[in-house]
């Protein structure tokens, strides 16, 4: 929100004003009310084109516009209705860094009733009643999954230091780390600057992206559920987004299955699609005199094949037509349905949309003035819900 709490004002004025423009995408909310949670409509999804029917879960981090403080929500599209709210008493947060108006719940992920999430780098397993279970305070960052065997995988940062001279000590060294869900203690953790050194692509580290402190900046980590002739069980796909660089990475033997630079460019987010395929959401952003500019004036969804080398775009008009341009962060899903998931979590939206446009928005909207960002949300199908559920 604006004010300093959330975003800079100048940042927050620009998200505002392009909320305010007269676009196809933005109509007449209704602010909340004074119902209960499972009463409540949600007032900010917009599903004008009905070109298909809204159905399945959202779940998201947002801001409550009754306490500004961070919290998460459980929206369902088939009733546009919350189903369930999670706030946890952020004096019980007696490990972060910073005020809790400025905390961001990132990337909350739903285990039944309680969730896992992170807050200023501390693993937090939340109950259904905002409860916390256990907390791992482990420079934690950016995305969280669970494996096939309900293991978590997040990015982190490593703490070390290195004797003598040496770029290493002057490097953000960022790793991979998997956590037990029941008693949120790491099992494993790996750095990668050391998996690029040891399987030679010390040229992806120095001679592509910028040379900053931050050479690396991992931000996704999506673990294979099965074996395919490309990929095995347990591999991990990792995003790397200031090499702009996609690798296949097997922790059993420590080796890089694949890796491959471009053609998105500072990426945020890559998923195994099915047996030869992955997904990956361009930015397609590039930084001149630190600030970021788009390349093609949207973000894009990449799809890569490995049976055939080639990659594709198929919902570039999506991108086009939804102005779609996160300059950071950002998340998508291609449905089973085929239609595409996208946050575009610098200007509080998601969209939904296929090969031939927008079908659906929803935004997140505070009250009648004020869009909040997103903090990396989950679509979840009927199906998925249920099993959860079980």
């Amino acid at each position: 929100m604006a004010g300093g709490h959330k975003i800079e004002k100048n940042k927050a004025d620009l998200i505002i004003d392009i909320a305010k423009l007269p676009s196809v995408f933005f109509h007449e909310f209704i602010v909340f009310t004074g119902l209960g949670p499972s009463q409540l409509a949600i007032p900010n999804l917009v599903d004008q084109f009905q070109t298909k029917k809204m159905s399945g879960y959202l779940l998201i981090s947002t801001i409550s516009p009754k306490n500004q403080l961070a919290e998460i929500q459980l929206l369902d599209l088939s009733n546009k209705t919350i189903l369930h709210r999670w706030q946890p008493d952020f004096d019980d947060f007696e490990l972060i860094k910073s005020s809790k108006f400025n905390l961001r719940l990132i990337h909350p992920l739903l285990l039944k009733h309680d969730l896992i999430t992170n807050a200023d780098g501390i693993l937090y397993r939340i109950d259904k009643n905002s409860k916390i279970v256990w907390k791992n305070d482990g420079n934690f960052h950016h995305s969280i999954e669970l494996d096939a065997n309900n293991d978590i995988w997040v990015c982190g940062t490593i703490n070390r230091t290195v004797n003598g001279q040496s770029i290493q000590s002057n490097i953000l060294d960022d790793g991979i780390f998997k956590l037990d869900p029941v008693s949120g203690k790491t099992i494993f953790k790996k750095s990668i600057f050391d998996i690029l050194i040891e399987n030679h692509y010390q040229n992806i580290l120095f001679s592509t992206g910028p040379n900053t402190e931050d050479l690396i900046h991992v931000n996704d980590i999506q673990p294979a559920f099965k074996t395919t002739k490309y990929w095995i069980k347990g591999d991990l796909l990792i995003s790397m987004r200031n090499r702009s660089s996609v690798f296949l990475y097997r922790p059993s033997t420590n080796k890089i299955i694949w890796l491959k630079t471009g053609p998105w460019n500072f990426q945020h987010d890559c998923d195994f699609l099915n047996d030869t395929e992955i997904g990956v959401f361009g930015n397609d952003v590039t930084d001149f005199n630190g600030k970021s500019y788009l390349i093609h004036g949207h973000n894009n969804q990449y799809i890569y094949n490995f049976a055939t080398g080639q990659v594709r775009t198929p919902y570039t008009r999506m991108f086009k037509e939804g102005k779609i341009k996160t300059l950071s962060e950002g998340r998508s899903r291609i449905l089973p349905d085929g239609q595409l998931f996208v946050e575009e979590t610098n200007f509080g939206r998601i969209l939904f949309g296929d090969t031939h446009g927008i079908n659906g928005t929803y935004v997140n909207r505070l009250n009648d003035q004020y869009i909040g960002m997103l903090g990396w949300s989950r679509f979840y199908t009927k199906e998925e819900y249920k099993l959860l559920n079980k």
